[in-house]
């Protein structure tokens, strides 16, 4: 996904494998990403994340907006 905001983009383009050196997402984990990109110690930082440390659960889906609905 690729949005431009006022005539420029609000991240540069990458790929998994320029980030991670990894070409899919090992078994067991997550890629995650903040919204706030510029400023977000996510995974493009800190690597692949193993799924069994994450911690909550998603109530409510809110986009796209065609598709907000109560999450299962």
């Amino acid at each position: 996904f690729k949005q431009e905001l006022n005539g420029g983009y609000l991240t540069y383009n990458f790929t998994l494998e320029q980030i991670t050196n990894e070409t899919t997402v090992p078994e067991g984990h997550l890629f995650v990403l903040g919204d706030n990109r510029h400023h977000s110690l996510d995974s493009r930082e800190i690597g692949f994340i193993p799924i069994e440390q994450v911690v909550g659960k998603a109530n409510i889906v809110f986009w796209p907006f065609t598709d907000i609905r109560i999450a299962k």
